[in-house]
């Protein structure tokens, strides 16, 4: 009975800081948690000068241990040019592996850093740049407590071909609007700064990016975020906005 009692303590309190959910756009330091998978799928809109683009997202994590997770993701892209040029189809195909580095837990409250590794190939006719390979590393950090969260990414991204590498940094917040509780019902709120800068080139891209995030149930979730350009330095066309609808299931 003791034992049971402290097992639940344990599920509860993981639930009570983990309702918070995860950035949006950012990525999380925290793995699925226990051993288990989950899906991912989002469309992303963009209005720039040069016409609409819209990009679709399917990711499959899998964690083998709590510390461990592997997962694919793959594209699929549509594009509507004001010069009358329309294309689709599959875009890039991506694998990743994330790896935690250490944590750091407290009554309610956790630290938290990760590296993740991504590699990706041109699959697909609307893959980012043709023929081109792409390798990132990504060291992924947060600290998350009942009443708040911090998160930060800084990555670097080598891409084979003429496509320039890159350097990518995402910031955010995440504050939840509703007490906590069990069952899970979380409303979130995220302010997000999304940059990335090319390297032997001005190219600097910067977003801010405000989004909600509704847990209506434990391990289901439903996000959306608008991204406006503030930085766009040496681009042919500027984005006007991004706007992101998305949701997550996770599965043991």
């Amino acid at each position: 009975m003791k034992i049971k009692l402290i097992i639940l303590i344990v599920l509860l309190s993981t639930v009570k800081i983990f309702s918070q959910g995860p950035p949006i756009i950012t990525d999380t330091p925290i793995l699925l948690g226990l051993s288990g998978g989950g899906i991912r799928t989002f469309g992303k809109f963009a209005q720039s000068e040069a016409g609409k683009f819209f990009i679709a997202k399917l990711i499959v994590p899998y964690n083998f241990t709590s510390k461990f997770q592997v997962g694919i993701t793959q594209d699929y892209a549509s594009n509507s040019l004001n010069i009358g040029e329309q294309n689709s189809g599959f875009g890039a195909t991506s694998v990743f592996m994330k790896i935690q580095l250490f944590k750091v837990d407290g009554k309610a409250k956790t630290f938290r850093s990760i590296l993740k590794v991504v590699q990706r190939f041109p699959t697909g006719k609307m893959s980012h740049e043709e023929d081109s390979y792409g390798t990132a590393l990504q060291w992924n950090v947060g600290y998350i407590t009942t009443e708040y969260g911090l998160y930060g990414t800084f990555g670097y991204a080598y891409n084979s071909g003429d496509a320039p590498d890159s350097f990518s940094y995402d910031l955010a917040v995440g504050y939840p609007l509703l007490p906590q509780r069990y069952p899970v019902m979380q409303l979130n709120v995220f302010l997000e700064a999304n940059g990335r800068k090319d390297f032997y080139s001005t190219r600097h891209l910067l977003f801010l990016s405000p989004g909600v995030q509704l847990i209506p149930t434990n391990g289901f979730l439903i996000e959306t975020s608008f991204q406006i350009p503030v930085v766009q330095e040496e681009f042919s066309t500027n984005v006007n906005y991004k706007y992101l609808v998305g949701i997550r299931y996770l599965f043991f």
